[in-house]
């Protein structure tokens, strides 16, 4: 009879991409988007049109970039800075606090 013992070390398994659990959490974008295209009052095709000409920055693959991603979404459906902290809390993004100078 085989014993496994595990070893006192800790450790982390991280499972990217979804390989060892499949998580049905894909959708929540699109449903994210649609809910802000409601609150724009535009329409499908117009809503789509102004993101894609936003030129928004890949906020997922480069650090620092959310202040431009927040800029560019909020003039592209022309929000005012209310909706865009509201749609930037909704996103469920975290951000840093400011910085203070002392």
């Amino acid at each position: 009879m085989a014993v496994w013992v595990m070893s006192a070390k800790k450790w982390i398994l991280f499972d990217v991409g979804g390989v060892l659990e499949a998580v049905d959490d894909d959708a929540w974008q699109q449903e994210w988007w649609e809910r802000w295209r409601a609150v724009s009052g535009l329409d499908v095709a117009a809503f789509d049109a102004r993101i894609a000409g936003a030129e928004l920055p890949a906020i997922d693959v480069t650090v620092g970039t959310e202040p431009a991603f927040w800029a560019a979404v909020g003039a592209a459906l022309e929000l005012d800075d209310e909706q865009c902290a509201a749609m930037r809390a909704d996103s469920g993004m975290r951000t840093a606090a400011p910085e203070t100078s002392s």
